[in-house]
């Protein structure tokens, strides 16, 4: 009978994973029966461009209809939440960029909301700015 060891693969960081592991490390935080972990930047003020999806859905009355249904499905299950105006506004902010898909082919679910942090505006994404997952 022969023994059998186990080897175990060590990962060794690199400074970006160590870097994003520390702050990952000092945001975490368990609120309220949830984890909350701040977004790893890579620089402490990225300057992001305001991404507009609300100008495009202007331009198609029906698909905004649809996409807005989805949205209110989100608020309803408490994937998202609206902000209070009296709530003190970070300083700076970023909006996720999300956009609708239409597949008019389906009999339920025809729009739905893609939530894309590589989505460029002004030539810059969210994923550029922010370390990329350990």
């Amino acid at each position: 009978m022969e023994n059998s060891i186990t080897s175990r693969e060590c990962h060794v960081l690199n400074p970006d994973e160590q870097c994003a592991l520390k702050r990952v490390e000092k945001s975490l935080k368990y609120v309220d029966g949830r984890y909350q972990v701040a977004i790893p930047w890579k620089k402490e003020d990225p300057k992001l461009p305001n991404n507009n999806t609300e100008k495009r859905l202007l331009k198609s009355p029906e698909i905004a209809i649809a996409y807005s249904k989805n949205i209110i499905q989100y608020l309803e299950k408490g994937y998202i939440r609206k902000i209070d105006p009296a709530e003190e506004k970070p300083s700076r902010k970023w909006y996720l960029p999300h956009f609708p898909v239409v597949r008019p082919d389906r009999a339920t679910t025809k729009t739905r909301v893609v939530f894309d942090a590589s989505t460029k505006c002004d030539g810059i994404s969210l994923n550029d700015v922010i370390f990329a997952s350990i």
